[in-house]
């Protein structure tokens, strides 16, 4: 029997249950009076017991408007609904309602009993106010592109396939720094000023997981979609023999939650005893930190950090080169070891860093940081097995589900008309190399001439290739078949008498702002004795598909993790039955769910045991 408590007691823990929903389940979003910085939102909002269906209505916020005339009206079974389409510059007022299930699907019935008006409003950020930079759409065919939204770092954007900015981004401190510069053109010197806009971004990418990473001059920084920074590494004062003062190329978050970038080591503390006519000879650019003497270096460095931003692995591109041989460093040099490309294989057993100025892709094992293979020109240079590979220059290293490896091969040819491409050659160790796929980028020559450096490649669910040829100033999709389906041109507006020198570096795919989100509710909020038996049902509102982790706990007991390995599409939902353990007290039971692909998204609810 279970014993009654009194009316103060289970009014207090009415109360703390109401608190504990609220901290850490409810909420609305966009919050009110939010200052956004994209035009694709995920909405967000309670659960109305009874509800079948949940309309939204959104309208302009101005003096006149109201919802009888809304933009956007939209339907969802879910606690969660994304709408497109938001303006940059515009204010906006939005509300929600339930339809019971037996309206959910009719026009009639009663009046919706709406909560809200919200308001929240979209800002353009100071670099698009300035308008220094154009993203130019010049092919779309939609029947045979991708879609979804492509993010690069020239302009600090990502846009949709028309061109059109959805996110910005926030909350840097932007500067323009201007210096006198001379300019060549047919043999005239104009004397202009060089623009140049800090922080410098580089690698700005939207990954599956839903945050944004990104190079910021030479920090490595993951906010969320509003710019709140959820992980940062500042770069070290020099020296730093694991060249973590000089972050730069790649910076990528991995599916286990950890963190790869390439540093550049430029100092090495000289060692008493190799203060020699030899280390003289070997190490001939010397530095002076705190009365220690260093030696000028240039090797490059692969780094990994956890969540805690603790170094756990790392490679310095010394062991890949001749270590009694001349220390690389620019300009007199026999070989240059700074890193420029990263890749790593789905199983995280491999690492494969590019050396541009080499003409090298090298395969290293990451248990033991041994290279077992490299690819590419010059086999005179450096140790280990050696394939010939028709690369040159070239920048990124996408290793592909079935092994190969594609590059952006810039072929810069100082002084030639050479033409960069994409190319995709096999790892296969009797292949040597071999071709797969190539692509041409077969510009006007005036272009190829204004300098080939920079760019990536990405290979799309479609099939299709992400090309960004840095530089020259485009990105497109191109098909197996060699068939342009989208393409675009990037420019940054010259003014005259002035130069702006930022150049695009890297693109990336993705498929929504939100590739991974969900929300779940549980049909019941209250459980009893006799009636212990809820279900739970996720929504998957991302736009690629996910797994999910529940876990129900109750006081002093906490059950085993249900796995639903089941992956769930977007716009699906799935289900799962549970009960409450019998019990003699009144408590609460706390429901869990992860999602699989980020493990960082966590949700909870909270039902109330009588």
């Amino acid at each position: 029997m279970i014993r009654p408590y009194s009316m103060t007691m289970r009014l207090f823990l009415f109360f703390i249950g109401l608190m504990a929903v609220h901290i850490s389940h409810a909420q609305t979003l966009p919050a009110p009076g939010a200052r956004l910085n994209y035009t694709q939102i995920m909405f967000e909002y309670e659960k109305i017991n009874g509800a079948g269906m949940y309309v939204v209505q959104v309208a302009e916020d101005t003096p006149r408007s109201s919802f009888d005339h809304s933009l956007i009206e939209q339907r969802d079974p879910a606690t969660a609904t994304m709408i497109s389409g938001f303006e940059f510059g515009r204010s906006y007022k939005w509300r929600y309602a339930a339809l019971p299930v037996r309206q959910a699907g009719l026009t009639d019935g009663q009046p919706p009993q709406w909560r809200g008006p919200w308001h929240f409003s979209i800002d353009s950020t100071t670099t698009m106010r300035l308008q220094l930079y154009a993203l130019t759409v010049t092919k779309n065919d939609s029947a045979h592109n991708e879609g979804g939204l492509i993010a690069n770092d020239g302009t600090y954007t990502i846009t949709d396939r028309r061109g059109k900015v959805v996110w910005s981004l926030p909350r840097i401190d932007w500067q323009i720094n201007a210096a006198r510069a001379t300019r060549v053109t047919d043999s005239t010197v104009d004397q202009v000023m060089k623009i140049d806009i800090r922080p410098l971004i580089l690698d700005l990418r939207l990954n599956p997981y839903g945050t944004i990473t990104y190079l910021s001059d030479s920090d490595i920084v993951e906010c969320d979609l509003d710019g709140n920074k959820l992980w940062e590494k500042r770069q070290c004062p020099a020296p730093s023999e694991m060249g973590e003062n000089g972050y730069n190329h790649v910076f990528m978050r991995m599916p286990g939650g950890h963190y790869m970038t390439l540093g550049n080591e430029g100092y090495r503390k000289m060692p008493v005893h190799l203060d020699s006519i030899f280390s003289r000879k070997k190490y001939p650019w010397r530095y002076t930190f705190d009365s220690i003497e260093y030696a000028g270096v240039d090797f490059g460095t692969v780094l990994e950090y956890d969540k805690a931003g603790n170094v756990v692995w790392t490679w310095n591109s010394e062991d890949y080169f001749d270590r009694d041989g001349s220390a690389p460093k620019w300009p007199n040099m026999e070989m240059k070891a700074h890193i420029n490309a990263l890749g790593v294989d789905r199983e995280d057993r491999f690492v494969y860093v590019g050396f541009k100025d080499i003409s090298r892709i090298v395969k290293v094992e990451k248990k033991t940081g041994r290279v077992v293979d490299s690819w590419g020109e010059q086999p005179t240079v450096g140790v280990g097995p050696m394939h010939h590979a028709a690369i040159h220059t070239q920048h990124d290293a996408a290793i592909q589900d079935d092994g190969s490896i594609m590059v952006f091969n810039n072929n810069d040819h100082p002084g030639q008309d050479s033409v960069p491409g994409v190319v995709i050659f096999s790892q296969a160790p009797d292949s040597n190399g071999e071709v797969i796929w190539r692509y041409d980028c077969d510009m006007d020559p005036s272009v190829r001439a204004a300098g080939r450096t920079r760019g990536n490649v990405e290979l799309l669910k479609n099939g299709n290739i992400l090309v960004c040829t840095g530089s020259v100033g485009t990105i497109f999709e191109v098909t197996r078949d060699k068939k342009i389906v989208w393409e675009a041109a990037y420019k940054w507006k010259d003014f005259p008498g002035y130069k702006f020198s930022h150049m695009l570096y890297r693109a990336h795919y993705i498929s929504s702002l939100y590739p991974c989100y969900f929300t779940f509710t549980t049909d019941r909020d209250t459980l009893t004795k006799k009636s212990p038996k809820f279900k739970i049902t996720i929504f998957n509102k991302g736009s690629e598909e996910d797994k999910y982790e529940i876990e129900v706990s109750e006081p002093g007991e906490k059950r085993g993790t249900n796995f639903l390995d089941v992956p769930v599409m977007p716009d699906q939902s799935i289900g799962l039955e549970s009960s409450a353990m019998e019990h003699t007290k009144p408590h609460q039971i706390v429901v869990t769910v992860h999602s699989r692909t980020n493990p960082d998204l966590m949700r909870k609810r909270v039902i109330w045991y009588e």
